[in-house]
Formats: structure tokens, sequence, C-alpha cells
């Protein structure tokens, strides 16, 4: 029944895999002359055809961006076979509960926050979808939109410690571990070709998430007991959180001196120091992760992998686009864009 499911599925993914940009499309778009053609010749890409991009702020550009992608998951998951549904929630859940987390960020802050500014309540088929703003005071009614049991569990933790340790900064340390912890849960339903295969395709993408968390945390000091908590039972991707907690919890205020021992396990990290280290672990991790999804779609891959493959892929082009936009609006030089894209240009 699955493999009917994915053969059915497939050429529905390939069409969706024609509408995106040909490397020499991104290219050209980081070679105009301002922000104002680059934003227009973007328009015309076949995966922004039905949508409208506007100069009014950089944020507008970058919801615009990131709705493309979520409501892209929501169709997929109408019609992803059942044994990829939790592959598909994963992805889904991860922009849901990064903009729960924000919300509650900003209700421990004390900070105001317009709906406006998340992505997910604006679109049909989320938990957030309708949210009121007098709902933003309250992060237990808020909770109770998430139905994915996973998804629900992850940000009541992450509410949890916040409510333990009373510091906001909880929520930064959580924000990059909604998509491996996830996958991680996703992972123990799949059989293994399609464990693998899914692997292969979001794997560099968790693993440079994962440790520049660590990084991050070690830059900021926060306690190994803390990271600990936020970390414990992450077991994805070759980052066992067992066997790294001790290494954290030795370099915890020196992130050149964590990096140097992290990069004994993750040979993807190398630099002179941490800082260019993350730079050059990003763009690789970027670049494997879309060169094995693209691979995903040779032959006839009945498989989980071919749905996470499909997801990445439409979230490269996006991240490709942000980039080149973003470039051309601070005035970035091609050369420089070229080397956050997920493309070799």
């Amino acid at each position: 029944m699955s493999q009917f499911g994915y053969a059915r599925i497939l050429p529905k993914l390939r069409i969706a895999l024609s509408k995106l940009a040909k490397t020499d499309d991104i290219r050209s778009l980081a070679l105009v002359e301002n922000f104002e053609e680059a934003l227009r010749d973007a328009s015309e890409l076949k995966v922004l055809k039905e949508e409208k991009l506007e100069a009014r702020s950089f944020s507008d550009v970058e919801q615009t961006l990131n709705r493309i992608i979520i409501e892209y998951i929501i169709k997929l998951s109408k019609t992803a076979p059942g044994s990829a549904d939790k592959v598909v929630k994963a992805y889904l859940c991860t922009y849901v509960i990064g903009d729960l987390l924000s919300i509650f960020k900003r209700i421990a802050l004390g900070a105001s926050l317009s709906i406006d500014s998340l992505v997910t309540p604006s679109i049909p088929g989320t938990p957030l979808h309708g949210l009121e703003e007098e709902s933003l005071e309250s992060p237990k009614q808020l909770l109770s939109r998430i139905k994915t049991p996973e998804a629900r569990k992850f940000a009541a933790n992450a509410l949890e410690v916040y409510q333990k340790v009373n510091d906001p900064g909880v929520y930064d340390l959580y924000q990059p571990l909604i998509r491996p912890v996830l996958i991680q849960s996703a992972l123990q339903d799949l059989g293994t070709q399609s464990r693998e295969a899914v692997e292969r395709v979001s794997c560099p993408r968790i693993i440079y998430t994962l440790v520049s968390g660590l990084l991050y945390a070690s830059r900021t000091r926060t306690s190994g007991e803390l990271v600990s908590t936020v970390y414990s039972g992450i077991n994805v991707c070759r980052f066992n959180w067992n066997t790294l907690r001790q290494v954290y919890e030795n370099n915890s205020g020196d992130p050149e001196q964590l990096y140097a021992e992290l990069k004994r396990y993750y040979p993807i990290f190398e630099g002179r120091n941490y800082i260019d280290a993350l730079k050059q672990a990003r763009s690789r991790s970027l670049r494997e992760s879309r060169k094995h999804s693209l691979a995903q779609f040779a032959g006839y891959p009945f498989h989980a992998g071919l749905i996470a493959a499909s997801i990445e892929l439409l979230e490269h082009e996006v991240r490709d686009i942000r980039a080149v936009l973003a470039g051309k609006l601070y005035g970035v030089f091609p050369e420089k864009i070229y080397g956050v894209i997920s493309r070799e240009l």
C-alpha cells in the first residue's frame, strides 16, 4: 500500500521539482544591479508565480517566502502516504512551534507582539490559524491548539523549563532543536529504507543546527545543567547528547575550546576559529542536503526520503532567493552571496 502511495504522488513531486529555479537563474538574480530589480526578477520565478513580492519591508518578503513552504507542506500532508505522515508533520511543526516559542518569549519579556508578524497564524490548516490577540496572553491555551503529541510535548517542555529558571533565553536554546527532535521521533516509525533516506536528506542540516546550538550556548555561558536539560534525549543523525554532555560541560564557557573538541566528532566543522567554522559548515550542510535531496528523485524512490527531499528542496529554493534578495538590499557583492546559498555557483 505504501509503495502505491509513493507511486501515486511521485509525478506531483516531480512537477514541483520542475518549478524550482535553475542554478543559472539564481546566479543571474545575484548579478542584477539593485534590490528593486532583484525583487522584480524573483517574482518571475516559477515558485513565486502565484505570490506577490512587495518591497514594503524585508520582513514582508520573508513572510511571503515562508508562506510558500508552509502551504506546500500542508498540501503535501493531504496526499502523502500514511507511512510518511510523521515526517511531513515534523517539517510543518518546525514552523508552527517556532512561532509558538516566539510568542512564549514575548510573553516572558512582557513585550507586545502583533499576530501579523507571525507566519503560521495566517495560513489555513495550521494549528495557530485564526489566533486572536487575547489568546497571546495564555501559554496553556496556545499549547492546547497543538494536536501533534511530539510537537506539543516539545513546546510544553520549553515552557516548563522557562518557568523553572525564569530566563526568556531558554526559548533561544529550544528554537534550533525543534526539527531535530521531531525528525528523531518520525524516524522511529519508518522502515529501514525510508529511515536511511530521510537521514541522508535531513541530517546535514540537523547536525549543523545542533552543533551550532551548543556553540551558541557556550558563547552565552549557559550552564551545563541547563543545556543538558534542553538537549536531554537527543540522539539523531550521529548526535548523541549522552556522548557529548561531558564535552560541553568541560568547555561550557569557552566556545573556541568547545569547537576544537566538537570538530573531532563532526568533520564538517573546520576553520580558523569557531565563527569561521560555523559559516563554512552552514554552506556545506546546505549543499550536502540539496545534493542528497536531488538524488532521491533518481529512479523510482518509493520511500519517505522522497517526501523529505521535496520539502528540503523547496526550503533550499526559498533560502537561496531570500539570501540573494537580502544581499541586494544590503549591497553585498555577488561573490559573497554565492557563499551562503545551497548551490555551487
